[in-house]
């Protein structure tokens, strides 16, 4: 009948349309992988533990990015990330970059969201990495236990909050609000039209907030 022949070239150019969105994820994936490399191959050939540091740090943005695309999935309308999976990626791979340094840490995380559009995760997962990436140059000290707490969850108003808690000595010169991390983070909050609360008692707090 008509209708089965619609629905049928329907479902044929949705599936074609899950293919075409796989294919360019595939390449936007392997373009960061490249990016990557090429950081890497530029890092060899200095000789300055500052810009050294910088590469490092760029290097650590795009593989955030790159993991992004490994848990891309098509839900309805929209494209879905995995934010647990991708969390957990994350952490193991800021864990063994700077695992030669002999620290020492506690990961705990409650994850309550078990996905995010695309467009909110790629900003949050910036902002984490970029605030795990601090806790491990800033906070934990060698031969130290180090502890990082990170919570997502969403409140009774549809708000998503997410707690990230380390337990160093508090902001040094270099976390300070003009340092470049700071304003890494501030930017990309603002993009998530969010909100940044930091408290720095015992440890550092950040407290992020916004619509998902």
């Amino acid at each position: 009948s008509n209708k089965q022949k619609i629905k049928q070239e329907l479902e044929l150019a949705l599936n074609e349309k899950n293919i075409l969105l796989q294919e360019v994820n595939h390449r936007v994936k392997n373009n960061l992988q490249l990016m990557y490399s090429l950081l890497g191959m530029q890092k060899r050939r200095i000789n300055s533990p500052v810009l050294e540091e910088t590469i490092v740090a760029m290097q650590n943005r795009i593989q955030s990015m790159a993991f992004m695309h490994d848990q891309l999935y098509v839900s309805g309308e929209d494209e879905m990330v995995d934010f647990e999976s991708y969390v957990l990626e994350l952490i193991n791979h800021i864990r063994n970059i700077y695992i030669k340094d002999s620290v020492n840490v506690d990961f705990t995380f409650d994850i309550q969201i078990k996905s995010l559009v695309f467009d909110k995760a790629i900003l949050l997962g910036l902002i984490l990495n970029e605030i795990i990436t601090n806790a491990y140059k800033y906070a934990f000290k060698p031969h130290c236990e180090g502890v990082l707490i990170v919570n997502i969850y969403v409140d009774m108003s549809n708000k998503t909050i997410v707690p990230v808690r380390d337990n160093g000595p508090g902001f040094s010169i270099e976390q300070s609000p003009k340092g470049l991390g700071m304003k890494i983070i501030n930017t990309l909050v603002n993009q998530l039209d969010g909100k940044l609360n930091i408290q720095s008692k015992a440890g550092v707090l950040y407290t992020i907030e916004f619509k998902a």
